[in-house]
């Protein structure tokens, strides 16, 4: 997809699902009309156990330089990729976090209608250039995934665990603002009960100590 070239200069890495097809088509739909005229690739890894298993399969499809790592219910919006990539290059040594929209109310419940609501100001403080506590969509040079190295199998956290681990490499991630998503939050498939959450917060934990 883009332009041509033996190695494109991004790959957008997207897990998904059987029975999202159609917003699989929305994501890819997105990130088709963002990178007109860009040197990219989108890589869909179908059906893997976990997130982070699935990013880890795109991660080792892919020789370029620059990796986003999405989700098959995630569209990106105009600007992402320019403000993204010049995040990377003005900041080698840090991971850009997002912001992301959605269509739920400050209690999480889901509106079919309305405006969009940035659904994560808390993560910088709503400011641009805040240091923050994690990236919720995770975009990063091909150094960088190698530095932290492959994501943990967890149902959830991953991208708790990625910024954690990459802090304790001197790799701080910092709020973007142009960076930018809209959540879709389908619900096909979705495995967000309360086992899943606690046992993967469990293995978190553990996953922090280790790093200590």
């Amino acid at each position: 997809m883009g332009t041509s070239s033996a190695v494109p200069e991004l790959t957008v890495v997207l897990p998904t699902i059987s029975g999202r097809e159609k917003s699989l088509q929305c994501s890819i739909d997105s990130y088709d009309q963002t990178l007109k005229g860009e040197d990219y690739d989108i890589i869909v890894i179908q059906d893997a156990p976990t997130w982070p298993e699935g990013c880890n399969a795109g991660y080792y499809k892919s020789d370029s330089p620059y990796i986003l790592f999405g989700a098959d219910d995630l569209d990106a919006l105009p600007g992402w990729w320019e403000c993204g990539k010049q995040a990377l290059v003005d900041r080698p040594m840090e991971l850009p976090a997002p912001r992301v929209y959605d269509m739920t109310d400050e209690s999480g419940q889901m509106r079919t209608e309305g405006e969009w609501r940035w659904a994560n100001p808390e993560d910088g403080c709503g400011e641009d250039g805040a240091l923050t506590e994690f990236t919720r969509v995770p975009l990063m040079s091909k150094q960088q995934w190698e530095t932290i190295g492959p994501w943990p199998s967890i149902i959830y956290y991953a991208d708790l665990w990625l910024s954690d681990k990459a802090r304790t490499l001197g790799i701080r991630t910092r709020m973007v603002h142009g960076f930018d998503f809209f959540h879709r939050w389908s619900q096909i498939g979705r495995v967000d009960s309360k086992k899943n959450m606690d046992e993967s917060g469990w293995e978190l934990r553990r996953l922090r100590r280790e790093m200590a």
